[in-house]
C-alpha cells in the first residue's frame, strides 16, 4: 500500500488528517519501515476526524456511516456495500482482549503468522509499567516481523496491518486519555498511568483486531484503517455513553 496514492485516493480533507497522523507520529522507528505502516496512520487520521465530529456535535449516523458521510472515505464499491461488508467486524464486546477478538480469523494464518498474534496479546498487557513499555514491546514485535514474514501475502499482510494500527493506536488513545479535560473532551484529564492502562489496552485491542480481521480477508488491506478507526469501542465509550 501506497502512502501518496492512499491520501490521493481520500482526497484533500482527508489527506490532511493523515499527513497530521504521519508527522504526529512519535513510535518507536521500525526496521526498514513497515510497508503497510498506511493502514496504521490512516486508522490515527480517521479516528480523529471521528472524535472532531463527536466534538462538534456532527455525528450523524454510525461509526461505518460517518466514516463515509463526515470523514470522506470513498470506498471501493458503494457506500452501502462498504457498510454491510464491515459491520460484522464492529465490536459487540468492550472488555474482550487482542487475542479472542481475532480468534475468530486465526483461520487464515499459517503458524508463523499466528506466533505474531500470539506475541501481540502478550504486548498488550494491562501489566505494562507505561504505554512506553507496551510500544517498545510492539516495535521488537514489528521489526521482527518485517524480516520474517511476506508482505505480500494475506496472512503476513494483515499481521504487519496490525501491528502498524497497534502502534498509532496506542499512541492516539494514551494521548486522549490523559489530555487536559475541555469541553467536549473525555474527562480523564492527566490520570496516572494504572489508571488507564485497562482502558487503553482494551481500546487498542478492538481496534488492531479490526485491523488485524479486515486485512485478513482478500482485498481488506486498503480499507483496513477506515474499518479499524469505525470499530474502535473508544468513541462510543467516550461519548455514546
Amino acid at each position: 500500500m501506497d502512502i501518496k496514492h492512499s491520501i490521493a485516493k481520500h482526497g484533500t480533507r482527508m489527506g490532511r488528517w493523515i499527513g497530521v497522523a504521519l508527522l504526529a507520529g512519535a513510535c518507536a522507528p521500525a526496521l526498514a519501515g513497515n510497508p503497510m505502516d498506511t493502514v496504521g496512520a490512516e486508522h490515527n487520521a480517521y479516528l480523529g476526524c471521528l472524535i472532531a465530529q463527536s466534538d462538534n456535535g456532527a455525528r450523524k449516523g454510525t461509526l461505518l456511516e460517518d466514516v463515509v458521510d463526515l470523514c470522506g472515505y470513498r470506498p471501493e464499491g458503494s457506500r452501502e456495500e462498504f457498510i454491510a461488508q464491515y459491520a460484522p467486524y464492529q465490536p459487540t464486546q468492550r472488555d474482550l482482549r487482542f487475542g479472542e477478538r481475532v480468534a475468530p480469523f486465526r483461520k487464515y494464518f499459517d503458524a508463523r503468522e499466528a506466533a505474531f498474534l500470539d506475541r501481540i496479546d502478550r504486548a498488550l498487557s494491562a501489566d505494562a509499567q507505561s504505554a512506553a513499555e507496551i510500544d517498545a514491546q510492539l516495535a521488537k514485535i514489528e521489526n521482527e516481523a518485517i524480516v520474517q514474514l511476506d508482505p505480500k501475502s494475506q496472512g503476513g499482510q494483515a499481521v504487519l496491518a496490525g501491528l502498524s494500527t497497534a502502534r498509532h493506536s496506542l499512541e492516539f488513545w494514551n494521548k486522549r486519555y490523559e489530555v487536559e479535560a475541555g469541553a467536549g473532551q473525555v474527562q480523564h484529564a492527566k490520570r496516572k498511568w494504572w489508571q488507564v492502562v485497562l482502558q487503553v489496552i482494551t481500546v487498542v485491542g478492538a481496534d488492531v483486531g479490526c485491523a488485524v480481521g479486515v486485512s485478513a480477508i482478500p482485498g481488506g488491506a486498503v480499507a483496513a484503517g477506515a474499518a479499524s478507526a469505525a470499530c474502535s469501542g473508544g468513541v462510543e465509550e467516550l461519548w455514546g455513553n
